[in-house]
């Protein structure tokens, strides 16, 4: 029987020559074939959409080769489609070989683990080999047991067996491409950093990343154990949703302290001697927290005296930094709300506290929180130059707020500060 895809593509690929030979190798050519190949997929004609990609990929390498400008699209994000559509067709080596050309040490690592995610799914349904050498590179690309071991054995594992559960390995890659491959940048960027301080400066940078990346380690383990407990993960809105949330909890506990310490560290250069100590004390509460993060509930310290103590505590720690002035008005808050709307909300204002600081340039806020009947309200204010809302604004925030089944205001104007106002349901 005739294998007519080679035929088709050959075909093609000459028409596209034939189509672009006045305009040369250049940004414009690769669009066309980008936007052709969706218009193919959605038609549902795969076969001259994975053309259109693989010509499109073409055209970048004839780019590469010639030390021309670079293409806009990056080429590992056609990997990806192509790999897609190939899973229909079975031409996963072609794929395959795409990925070989374009790995290297500057691909973004977030956009090669979509891709290869989608390689190793076309590989289960349409058995390749991905050679020895190829994952030799992709294994050194991603580095993964620089946090943990078990992570780049389990790479290994789905690279060699098709035989896997696919809920499983897009579990596996949500968690590498939000979880691990973030705090791997951040580990390689302060590693150039650390080179350009002082020894001294150097030794407590190190030491404060040596904790995160253990933060991390001790994170992914914790997940590990939590997959074997379907039940406890089913709790709130399923696995993603479980993995989504874990990692905004994560964020807003180490957020304002990472903050406070890059200040004082900042000031080394200034004062050299006179931060040390509450560098060392803020390097020690940080480790306390780690230790929080692996429970399972992920519920601060400050929090088992209630609500309005743990904001006391948390206001009075920013404002021995000096950066703004924080005030604090409670109304409504004797009663101890139940411990998970507790902790959100903390969460929340701790998140907008670490906004405030990194991001309004201001000298003072205001936080005011009420509870009336079923109510809590919690007003935030600052005088800042302000920004302008979009929906990329307070990410974090309206994550927590819509978990929570409140809203969030924003009512702000450039150079004018910001007023968040949040109503949620108690």
């Amino acid at each position: 029987m005739i294998n007519f895809r080679p035929v088709t593509r050959c075909v093609i690929w000459v028409f596209v020559m034939l189509s672009f030979s006045s305009i040369g190798l250049s940004n414009d050519t690769i669009t066309v074939l980008t936007n052709q190949a969706e218009k193919y997929f959605l038609k549902g004609n795969i076969i001259q959409a994975a053309t259109n990609y693989s010509a499109a990929l073409d055209w970048i390498k004839n780019i590469k080769e010639q030390k021309k400008t670079p293409s806009k699209i990056s080429p590992v994000k056609l990997i990806e489609l192509l790999a897609i559509a190939e899973q229909s067709i079975g031409e996963c080596d072609i794929a395959i070989g795409y990925l070989r050309v374009f790995i290297n040490e500057n691909s973004d690592k977030r956009l090669m683990a979509n891709a290869l995610k989608e390689v190793i799914k076309c590989n289960h349904k349409w058995p390749h080999s991905i050679d020895e050498a190829l994952q030799n590179r992709l294994l050194a690309f991603f580095n993964l047991q620089r946090i943990d071991e078990s992570f780049n054995l389990q790479l290994t594992t789905y690279m060699n067996d098709p035989n896997f559960d696919s809920n499983e390995l897009d579990e596996y890659f949500y968690l590498v491409e939000n979880g691990l491959v973030p705090a791997l940048n951040s580990l390689e960027r302060e590693a150039v950093s650390a080179r350009k301080v002082s020894e001294r400066g150097w030794v407590i940078i190190s030491a404060l990343f040596t904790i995160i990346a253990l933060g991390f380690f001790l994170y992914t383990i914790n997940k590990k154990k939590e997959h074997l407990s379907k039940e406890k993960l089913a709790l709130l809105t399923g696995k993603q949703g479980e993995t989504h949330r874990l990692s905004i909890d994560l964020h807003d506990i180490l957020g304002y302290k990472i903050v406070e310490l890059k200040d004082r560290i900042d000031r080394l250069t200034i004062k050299p001697h006179t931060d040390l100590k509450s560098i060392s004390d803020g390097l020690d509460e940080l480790h306390h927290s780690m230790r929080y993060i692996v429970q399972a509930n992920l519920t601060p310290q400050s929090l088992k005296l209630g609500l309005s103590p743990a904001l006391d505590t948390l206001l009075n720690r920013v404002n021995e930094l000096g950066i703004i002035k924080f005030q604090l008005y409670k109304h409504g808050l004797e009663e101890r709300l139940y411990p998970e709307v507790e902790k959100q909300v903390f969460f929340l204002i701790q998140e907008l506290v670490n906004n405030i600081i990194k991001h309004s340039k201001g000298s003072k806020a205001t936080f005011e929180i009420s509870k009336n009947k079923n109510e809590l309200t919690i007003i935030a204010e600052d005088n800042g130059i302000g920004y302008t809302p979009s929906i990329d604004t307070l990410k974090s925030v309206k994550a927590r707020v819509s978990f929570l089944g409140g809203k969030v205001i924003e009512d702000v104007e450039m150079d004018r500060g910001a007023v968040i106002v949040v109503n949620i349901n108690v």
